[in-house]
């Protein structure tokens, strides 16, 4: 694997990441209860 070639695997994981953690937080609010704040 190039220098390149791993950047773009991060960059793609990184976006991955991002999309999902919305999701993500979604349903571990919902699993544990709303956070009081």
């Amino acid at each position: 694997m190039t220098r390149s070639s791993t950047n773009d695997a991060l960059d793609e994981i990184d976006s991955l990441l991002e999309e999902n953690a919305e999701e993500f937080v979604k349903s571990y609010v919902q699993r544990t209860g709303t956070p009081s704040s």
